[in-house]
C-alpha cells in the first residue's frame, strides 16, 4: 500500500466512518427483520405473504449492504490511482 497523504488519510478515515455508521443503520434493520420474519414463520396458520414480504425485505437488505461496501471499495480505489508509467 502507498504512504498515505494526510489529505487521503482524513478523507480514508470519513469515508470509513461513514460506511460504518451506513452499515450499522442497515444491520440493525436485518437483525429486526429477522426477528419479525422468525414470528412470522411461527404464527398459526402460517400467513406465506407476510413471511414472503418479510424475505424480501431482507434480500433487499442485504443487497443494499453489499452494494454500500462495493461502493466503499471504488471510493477507497479513486483515492489511490495506479501509478503512470513512464
Amino acid at each position: 500500500m502507498p504512504q498515505l497523504t494526510g489529505e487521503q488519510q482524513t478523507q480514508l478515515e470519513q469515508l470509513l466512518k461513514k460506511e460504518r455508521d451506513h452499515a450499522a443503520g442497515i444491520l440493525q434493520k436485518m437483525e429486526e427483520n429477522r426477528h419479525a420474519l422468525r414470528q412470522a414463520a411461527d404464527r398459526e396458520p402460517f400467513d406465506e405473504a407476510a413471511v414472503t414480504a418479510l424475505a424480501k425485505l431482507q434480500s433487499e437488505l442485504q443487497t443494499e449492504l453489499l452494494l454500500s461496501h462495493l461502493r466503499t471499495q471504488a471510493r477507497i480505489r479513486s483515492l489511490f490511482p495506479p501509478p503512470r508509467n513512464q
